[in-house]
């Protein structure tokens, strides 16, 4: 049979599906995917300008796939730096489900290995003649490590499928506690009921439960969110019309503005929306706004096309193993002025990781670079970060 790719609602149900099919088949659980994406996005500050231009069309660049020419017997490390227009960002090995992201630099890819990179075309991932080593040769430096824990006090507005899986993915960070307060009009049982079906595994994450429809006059002024280091707003499920969902959302996301305009200092705001349309309504605006169906069919349409995808786009996603994270310029390139990219390249390479762009958080969504030209001259300013892929045990 031919391999067969769908989309579920819930999670719970993966290892059902898989069975119903005899064939080979990949299924992408919605609710799972967007919660571990709002997850990354909460702990990292500005993730989600990054996570969007790699998990969402035509957003620039995206993940692509492709064997190139005499790679079998090449070092990761000498072949990375052949690619002017794409970052090479590891491989997936014949067999093995799990890919290989940000390999040791003396691992020797076989014939059969396929790259992975981050190119805005498929034509870009071509690798130019060998150039040698880097200008200059840096110090090798132990990899940063992952940041200090803390705690994150999220107020949390609405209750869908997601949010069980969002709570278990901030459960599973090791080195973060986490704090929620939960306001939905759902019945307590309704919720309770819901955690319990999804075994969420939130014993890190303290949970307290408002019921309030938050739609209501006054009452997202009287839960104070200034209090709050993040605020989220999530779409309803229970509306069969995804506008009328959409202006739930907008509604508490344009009040939360209200609220903070005055305030020199305020929570991140993060909105699920249904309808990419309605996201014209933040431009402009500092919120990180997802459009779930959008990303969860980009990934649909993109696996079906390139399975490995699936895989990928798993690992990019876990708390742990290969992660997209930002890094502060000033502290980890040790320079002032200006600076290329091929200079950022050679940094990251110290620290053991591969730089993917740069990003200036006070340009808002214009402020990120992923994959720029590598001759491309910045003048570092404070604030100013670097975009890399790491690994994390």
């Amino acid at each position: 049979p031919p391999l067969a790719v769908a989309e579920i609602f819930d999670s719970r149900a993966v290892t059902l599906a898989h069975e119903a099919y005899d064939g080979e088949n990949e299924i992408i659980g919605a609710d799972g995917i967007v919660g571990r994406l709002m997850a990354q996005s909460i702990r990292h500050r500005g993730l989600w300008d990054v996570l969007s231009e790699v998990f969402m069309l035509n957003r620039g660049n995206a993940v692509y796939l492709r064997r190139i020419d005499r790679q079998d017997g090449a070092r990761f490390g000498d072949l990375r730096e052949r690619f002017e227009r794409a970052i090479l960002l590891g491989f997936v090995r014949p067999g093995e489900i799990k890919p290989i992201l940000n390999p040791d630099p003396e691992t020797v890819l076989g014939s059969d290995d396929l790259p992975i990179f981050l190119a805005r075309d498929h034509d870009d991932c071509v690798p130019g003649p060998v150039s040698g080593e880097f200008s200059t040769s840096p110090v090798v430096r132990e990899a940063p490590r992952e940041p200090a824990g803390g705690t994150l006090r999220v107020l949390l507005f609405g209750w869908s499928r997601k949010v069980p899986a969002l709570l278990r993915q901030l459960g599973r960070y090791s080195n973060t506690t986490s704090e929620v307060d939960v306001v939905s009009g759902a019945p307590l049982a309704e919720r309770e009921a819901d955690l319990a079906n999804h075994a969420a595994e939130i014993d890190r994450v303290k949970l307290n439960h408002v019921v309030a429809g938050f739609s209501a006059p006054g009452v997202i002024e009287k839960l104070e969110p200034h209090r709050y280091s993040h605020v989220i707003v999530m779409a309803s499920e229970i509306l069969d019309d995804k506008e009328q969902a959409d202006a739930i959302s907008v509604t508490a996301a344009l009040t939360l503005r209200g609220l903070f305009r005055e305030r020199e200092t305020h929570p991140d705001v993060m909105v699920e929306l249904m309808d990419r349309e309605t996201q014209n309504l933040f431009r402009g605006g500092h919120e990180d706004v997802i459009v779930s169906p959008a990303v969860v069919s980009y990934i649909v349409s993109q696996v079906a096309l390139k399975r490995e995808l699936a895989w990928v786009f798993w690992e990019l996603t876990r708390p742990w193993g290969g992660q997209i994270e930002l890094r502060d310029a000033a502290e980890y390139l040790n320079v002032s002025g200006e600076i290329r990219f091929e200079a950022v390249q050679r940094a990251a390479s110290a620290w053991s990781e591969i730089a993917l762009g740069l990003r200036r958080p006070r340009d808002g969504r214009d402020g990120l670079a992923p994959n720029p030209d590598r001759d491309a001259v910045w003048v570092l300013e404070p604030g100013d970060e670097v975009v890399v892929l790491t690994w994390i045990e």
